[in-house]
Parts: structure tokens; C-alpha cells; sequence
């Protein structure tokens, strides 16, 4: 639509809709023709004016065709779409008073197709994804999350498909081959939680929590694998609602699996959707860690009904706090519901993972400044979910759980249907626990970094020290306010200190009885920062390392392996302690110590000390195996289970056991062969890459066609993957290939080529593809998340490549995920300095060793 009126230049992608205008209620019909990919629309938008609107009146639109735009009943004639800021330009005839007014809209529009945003064809099913700001997409709207009105929602679509959205059907009918069904209104909702999905899905038979109806949908014979999410749903949504002192609001409770997703999931209220791998799953043949993966994230997006669609941040700035209290209520939620998976053990593997990105040059604070929406989406990332989850634990852990619990309840009556700010919930939690949270909270958030605790005992008392910690070098900054839970062993046993560390340097009194034997600085892995012991702690530590929670041995083994990796501490002492594990029983500390030695095997040696490393690792290693072997004893427990599987990883993958490398091969073709299902499932993943990387043209043959065939979605995921490690060129070749079809795409393209770069003897041809087919790799991302994350997994590469990678993305910027650009180049940098200082190290450490053995 055209206009003469003389305007001013119209806004730019930092657009804020003015506050004084609101919506009050939606009322949105959308006519979906799925086959031709396209849909038109009517919205009526009550509006309430608190102040006089001018001569145009603005709301979000983007990539739709207005074709009639009334206000109050009476038609407008001028408006069009001005795409920098994403808006529709409704030009008044004269200016509009306060009050309530009428906005109706008119409409049409397609599909997305080069993305996975706004209404696309996720494979077999159209479905909505919202956040961050695609919501304008499909409806014109208030597309910013302090815009919260209730939504009245009208669908169709052709009348073979399944109709969802976020209320429960009042009115359905057919007519002209085609159904329509009008949905309850909703809760006061920001427009990226609005949700429709269209497609031919089947409903599981529905589990009750008081009025509350929870079904999940999937395609076909999909279907029959709910139980599990059925059975995590109605837990974690039981709990939340007693967490939070608060039923759950959105009347029914339905998740939908998508094949083409950019997340895991999405926490639309009331319709939740999910990537099928995440929800899904059969769990008799799903790996304890894969049930792990779904049980997190069912409980995560329930934990944000409350927590993000209840109470809703009023700007994207606070988008953290939604992801970081869901990410850490889900692991509370989880290890309610099973206690023997040990989930805060595997969470100190996602806390190293954000220590990690914290300790760059290029990290961000987890609350930043977004003054572009677009922004928000390349903060999904570890510092937004697991630094600030950690934070979130750091806080519980000093204020106590009670204090923690009242103030998240008083946080949620204080600002029920409406929006808040991480503010609002530090002086909730500072009036429930009588403590400075704000200040100490907005240290930590507002802030990038974290320190290393220096600790020694002096004169009877605990001395600590902090500086920033960082991977190229530690230095002295302000120092943080650090809420500190320490736990000792003195003559009268365990003994438990809180202390809030604030200073460059102090002594705290321990008032201990008699010696001290053990002290753990971070006690249960609780605080957010590195510890470095002086060498009389260190031994202490090492002479009782068995009286350590095994979560504390974990964050013991990281924090040597970061000291070594920044050049604070050689790499002997975590090699040392590694050394000792030799009868460790706790899979968790397994885990980080395989992680470290994968690094050396992948990064940091050469030939040669690959070949000590290998054999320091069947030496120690081999025999906890031989006791345990390939099958489960009868009664065996899951924990024990895993073991076998870590060991499995240790002794066959970073081992090369030749045995367990032929035992993997012959278990996977009996398996995929004849379906042999002897195989316990913690055995699936390792085995499968174990075979697949000695495996030959036939083997190859049979996972491809397990990754189109197996019966559900994470074991399809399970052998995609693994075609990523066949060593042999040909086969390799093959796999490679593969990327630019639609078998490996969305999620499996970056598994795929972390795992191809990862491994030295596949890494140059799959960077020789990477980066002669760039183009078509980026584009087949389809978004900026996705985009990151293929640029990250790219920093499994290792340090030989830095300035070819460096060079690399000097030809090919990327601005949509520059900041995954900037973190991968700094990783190899890092990479690079600590194979120049310490690889010598290392392969003189393993050689004096596997010589000795």
C-alpha cells in the first residue's frame, strides 16, 4: 500500500513498540493450505491506549501482505510494511484518543523455507516457532515479550490433519474437505508462546494430573513411544506445581515431536514442541544417557510454564533467567524422580562446559544488552543455560534450599500473568533469605568471568586468594563476591562452612578440632569458579580422594585439567591423579578423566605418544574391564551399567583395544544383522562408533540403512552419527557426501563433523569438504543457532589447523554467528599455546610410565 502523506525515515532494526499502547485480547483466525505451503489470516486486536496515539500507529509484521486494515469497524487507507524494523505503518486520520480501540487485519502469507521460524514444513507436520521475535510472521502482532494479552484462536487446514494449538478445542467442524477447529482463549500470553502445529499426527492415550490432560503426538507409529515422556511429564509438572505453590495454568498439556527443529524443544504454553530425538524414545534400548537428555528436557520446558509463560521476562535481556531457572529446576526435578542416575554428577560436565567459554577473551556477561531482538538469538548458548544455572545453584547453595524455595514462591504470587525482571526475583530471594542477593547476584550476571580460588591453610584458618581466571592468562581484577560452601574432615568428622569471599585476599576462621585431613573448597561442586590448592591441600586431597563426593572428584579432575590447559599448574598433576583410577567405581569421574585423555589423543600427540597413551590406557584400564566384560551380570545396576560403558570408551576408543574394537564389530552386525538385542543399551552408542570406524563398504551399507530405518528416532540419530567415524578413505568419502543430502541435516550436520574433525585420521578430508562446500553446509543449517553451532564444532579440529580455519573465516565472515566465529578462533588458540608447552609434557609423562609398567 502507498501513501503521500510526508513522513519521517522509518525505523530501524532497534525499533521498541511504544509502552503506551497494549494489547488486550487476540482474536486470530489462520486458514493454513499446507499443501501449497501458504495461509492467510484475520487478527482483531483489542488495543487499550494510555496515552493518545498519533497520526500512525505501528505493531510487528513481517514478510505478510496486508490486504484490508480496519480500526474500529471504519476501513484505514494508507499503511504499509517497513521491513528494517520489521513493522506495519498504519497511517490515521488524525490522532486516536486513549481508551479501547479495535485493530482488524486482513491477510496473507507462505511458509518460511529458509529457515526453521515462523510456519515451516518440519518434514511431516507445519509447525509454529515463535521465539525469538517470528511470531510476526504469521500474525501481525505486539511481537515483544511485555505485550502479554490472552489469544482466541481459530485454525484450518485441510481435513486429513490433526489440528494443535495452545488451548483445547471448543468448536470443530468439516466442511469442504477441510476441518476447522476454534480453540479456548489462553492465559494472558507473549506472543512468542503462541503454537500451532498441522500435520497427520497420532495422540497418545492421555495421563490425568488432576484436570490437567497430557497427550503426546507423534507420526504414526511414532505414537507408541510416549510412555516415557508421558510418565516425566506428569512428574515434572506435579513437582513444578508444588515447587512454585502453583497449579499449572494452561489447561491441557500436549508435546508434539517435529522432525526438523533448531532446539530441543520449545515451551509453548500448553503445546509444547519437541525435535522427536528428544522426546520420543523406546527406554529399553535408549542409553541411560539418552533418557538423561529427554528427561531434562520435558522437565526444563515444563519448568518454564511457570518460569517464562506465567511470569515473563519483560525484555530479551532477561532471556537468561528463563533458560538458566529452568535448566537448573529440571536437574532438581530429575533427580527427585531418579535418584540412582547421579544428575548433579553428569551437570558438572555441563558447568565445565560453560567454565570453559567463561574462561575466553570473548565470553559475555549472562545478562547482556539487547537493543536488536535478533540479537537474543545468538544467546542460546552454555553461559545462558549452564553458567547461569550454575549461578542459580552457587545461590541455593549459600542461601539453603528453604530461603531459596520462599522466594521463588513469592516471586511468582508477586507477578502472576504479567512480567518481571531478574531484579524482582533477587529481592524476592533477598527478603526470603535476609541476605544481599542483588548485589551478590549482579556480580555474577552482569559480569563476564568467573575467579580461581586460591586456597592453603594458615595459622588454623582457610586463606583464600582470587584472580580472573582465563585461559591464556589468570590476572587481577575486581574481585567477585563469592558465595563460598566449603567442606573439611577434621578430628570430629565432616564439618560444613559457608563464607561470602569478597575481598582480593582473606582468612576465614574454620574453627576446626584438631588436624585438618581433607578440605574441599567447592563442596558438591556448588559455586561457579576454579580451585587451585597449594601442594600441602593438594596432597591431603590425594591421600583421601575416595572421601571426596564423587561430584568433588569431578570438579577436582577439571579444575587440574583447566589449570594445565591456561598454563597456571603443569599437566602432571591431572595425568597423576588420573593414574589412580585405575579401580574408580564412579562412572561420572570416568567420564572427565576420558574426556581429558581424548583431548591428548586428539589434539595435543604425536604419533608416537598417541601410541604410550594407547597403551597407558589399556594398562590401566583393561583390567576393570576383563571384570566386568561386555554383559550385565543378573540384578546388575544402572550405575554399574554405565561403568562398563565408560570403561568400553576408555579401553576400546582411546585404547584401541583390538579386541574390543573386533567385539564391537561382531556385536553391531549381530545386532543390525539379525537383531540380536543382547546388547545392553548404555553399550549402543560406543559400540556403534567403535565398529563403525575399523568397518568396511558392507558395514557402512548396514548403518545407513539403520539411520533410515530404526524403529526410533534416537537410535536413527544414534547411526547417523556414526557415519561420521568410518576411517577407511573410501567409505569416508561416502559419508561426507552424505552432508549435502537430506539424510545428515539440522543437528546431525554439526555431530557429524565434530565427530569427523575430532578424530586425527579422518580430520583432514572432512576439513577439505567442510570447507570447499561451505556454502551449501551454511545455508543447510536453516538459522543462526544452527549456524553457531556448526561453526563451533569446528573447534574439534585441533591446533595444527588454526591459521588454516583462521584464514578461513577471514574469506568467509559470518555475521549471523560472528560471535561462534570469534569463540572457535580463540579455542584454537588456546589449543595451540598448550600444545607448545606441554605436549612434551605429556608424552614424556606416558613414556616414563608405559616403560615403567
Amino acid at each position: 500500500m502507498t501513501t503521500t502523506t510526508p513522513r519521517t525515515a522509518p525505523p530501524d532494526r532497534y525499533f521498541r513498540l511504544p509502552e503506551g499502547i497494549r494489547p488486550a485480547l487476540y482474536n486470530a483466525r489462520l486458514d493454513i493450505y499446507v499443501e501449497d505451503r501458504r495461509f492467510t489470516g484475520q487478527v482483531d486486536i483489542e488495543i487499550n491506549a494510555s496515552e493518545p496515539i498519533g497520526e500512525v500507529l505501528r505493531l510487528h509484521a513481517h514478510r505478510l501482505q496486508a490486504d484490508r486494515v480496519d480500526l474500529n469497524g471504519a476501513p484505514v487507507n494508507n499503511w504499509e510494511p517497513e521491513p528494517e524494523s520489521e513493522t506495519l505503518r498504519i497511517e490515521l486520520d488524525g490522532s486516536l484518543g486513549t481508551g479501547k480501540h479495535v485493530l482488524s487485519i486482513s491477510y496473507r502469507g507462505d511458509f518460511s523455507s529458509q529457515d526453521m521460524f515462523g510456519l515451516y514444513w518440519a518434514g511431516d507436520v507445519a509447525i509454529t516457532q515463535f521465539e525469538s521475535a517470528y511470531a510476526r510472521r504469521v500474525f501481525p502482532c505486539f511481537d515483544e515479550p511485555a505485550f502479554k494479552a490472552p489469544w482466541q484462536i481459530t485454525i484450518s487446514a485441510e481435513d486429513r490433519y490433526t489440528i494443535l494449538s495452545n488451548g483445547s478445542p471448543e468448536d470443530e467442524r468439516v466442511s469442504g474437505g477441510r476441518r476447522t477447529i476454534t480453540f479456548s482463549p489462553t492465559r494472558p500470553l507473549a506472543s512468542y508462546l503462541v503454537a500451532i502445529g498441522v500435520g497427520e499426527v497420532e495422540g497418545s492415550d492421555p495421563l490425568q494430573l488432576g484436570e490437567t490432560t497430557i497427550r503426546t503426538w507423534g507420526k504414526g507409529e511414532q505414537s507408541k513411544l510416549s510412555s516415557f515422556a508421558q510418565d516425566i511429564a506428569h512428574f515434572s509438572l506435579s513437582k513444578e506445581a508444588e515447587y512454585f505453590d502453583v497449579p499449572y495454568q494452561f489447561g491441557k498439556l500436549d508435546q508434539l515431536a517435529v522432525k526438523q527443529f533448531q532446539f530441543g524443544a520449545m515451551e509453548n504454553a500448553g503445546l509444547v514442541v519437541y525435535n522427536e530425538s528428544d522426546l520420543l524414545i523406546d527406554p529399553e534400548r535408549t542409553p541411560l544417557s539418552g533418557r538423561k537428555r529427554v528427561a531434562e528436557v520435558i522437565s526444563h520446558e515444563n519448568a518454564h510454564q511457570w518460569f517464562g509463560n506465567y511470569v515473563t521476562m519483560k525484555w530479551w535481556d532477561d532471556l537468561w533467567l528463563n533458560e538458566s531457572f529452568a535448566t537448573w529446576l529440571a536437574l532438581k526435578i530429575i533427580d527427585e524422580w531418579q535418584p540412582t542416575w547421579k544428575v548433579w554428577e553428569e551437570n558438572e560436565l555441563f558447568r565445565r562446559e560453560a567454565l570453559n567459554i567463561d574462561a575466553l577473551d570473548c565470553t559475555h556477561p549472562i545478562r547482556a544488552d539487547i537493543r536488536a531482538v535478533q540479537e537474543s538469538d545468538e544467546r542460546y548458548r552454555q553461559i545462558t543455560y549452564y553458567k547461569g544455572g550454575a549461578v542459580l545453584t552457587m545461590l541455593e547453595a549459600y542461601l539453603t534450599s528453604d530461603a531459596f524455595r520462599e522466594g521463588m514462591r513469592s516471586y511468582m504470587r508477586a507477578h502472576a500473568d504479567g512480567n518481571a525482571t531478574a531484579r524482582d526475583l533477587w529481592d524476592a530471594l533477598g527478603q526470603a533469605s535476609g541476605q544481599p542477593v542483588r548485589e551478590v547476584a549482579e556480580d555474577w550476571v552482569d559480569r563476564p568471568g568467573f575467579p580461581l580460588i586460591e586456597a592453603s591453610l594458615r595459622d588454623g584458618g582457610l586463606h583464600l586468594r582470587q584472580l580472573r581466571f582465563n585461559l591464556h592468562q589468570c590476572t587481577e581484577e575486581r574481585p567477585w563476591s563469592v558465595p563460598m560452601v566449603v567442606r573439611f574432615i577434621d578430628d570430629s568428622g565432616e564439618q560444613t562452612r559457608r563464607y561470602l569471599f569478597t575481598d582480593r585476599e582473606a582468612t576465614f576462621d574454620l574453627e576446626a578440632s584438631g588436624e585438618v585431613s581433607l578440605l574441599c573448597a567447592n563442596a558438591a561442586a556448588s559455586g561457579f569458579y576454579r580451585v587451585a590448592y597449594d601442594d600441602d591441600l593438594s596432597r591431603r586431597l590425594t591421600e583421601r580422594f575416595d572421601d571426596l563426593a564423587p561430584v568433588e572428584r569431578v570438579a577436582y579432575l577439571s579444575d587440574l585439567w583447566a589449570l594445565a590447559l591456561s598454563g597456571e599448574r603443569p599437566i602432571t598433576p591431572f595425568l597423576d591423579t588420573v593414574a589412580a583410577l585405575g579401580d574408580e567405581q564412579e562412572e561420572a569421574v570416568l567420564a572427565i578423566a576420558s574426556i581429558g585423555l581424548a583431548y591428548l589423543n586428539s589434539k595435543l600427540l604425536d604419533d608416537a605418544a598417541r601410541e604410550d597413551l594407547r597403551r597407558f590406557v589399556v594398562d590401566l584400564f583393561g583390567p576393570a574391564f576383563d571384570q566386568v566384560g561386555w554383559d550385565p551380570s543378573p540384578g546388575e545396576d544402572e550405575p554399574a551399567r554405565v561403568r562398563r560403558s565408560e570403561l568400553v570408551r576408555l579401553v576400546g576408543s582411546i585404547g584401541r583395544s583390538q579386541k574390543l574394537v573386533e567385539e564391537a564389530g561382531k556385536r553391531l552386525d549381530n545386532l543390525l544383522g539379525d537383531g540380536d538385542h543382547s546388547l545392553d543399551a548404555n553399550l549402543l552408542d560406543i559400540t556403534t562408533m567403535m565398529a563403525a570406524r575399523g568397518g568396511d563398504e558392507d558395514r557402512f551399507s548396514l548403518i545407513l540403512k539403520a539411520a533410515e530405518s530404526a524403529p526410533d528416532p534416537i537410535g536413527r540419530r544414534r547411526y547417523r552419527n556414526a557415519l561420521a567415524a568410518f576411517e577407511d578413505p573410501a567409505v569416508n568419502a561416502k559419508a561426507l557426501d552424505l552432508t549435502l543430502t537430506e539424510t545428515i541435516q539440522g543437528p546431525d550436520l554439526f555431530r557429524f563433523y565434530n565427530i569427523a574433525l575430532a578424530n586425527p585420521k579422518t580430520r583432514a578430508a572432512a576439513w577439505r569438504f567442510y570447507s570447499g562446500n561451505w556454502p551449501v553446509l551454511s545455508e543447510r543449517t536453516g538459522g543462526a543457532t544452527m549456524l553457531g553451532y556448526l561453526i563451533e564444532f569446528l573447534q574439534a579440529i585441533g591446533p595444527d589447523y588454526e591459521e588454516q580455519v583462521r584464514d578461513f573465516f577471514k574469506q568467509n565472515p559470518s555475521q549471523k554467528a560472528s560471535r561462534a566465529v570469534d569463540q572457535t578462533l580463540e579455542v584454537l588458540a588456546v589449543d595451540s599455546a598448550f600444545k607448545k608447552t606441554s605436549s612434551a609434557e605429556a608424552a614424556s609423562w606416558l613414556r616414563a610410565r608405559v616403560g615403567s609398567a
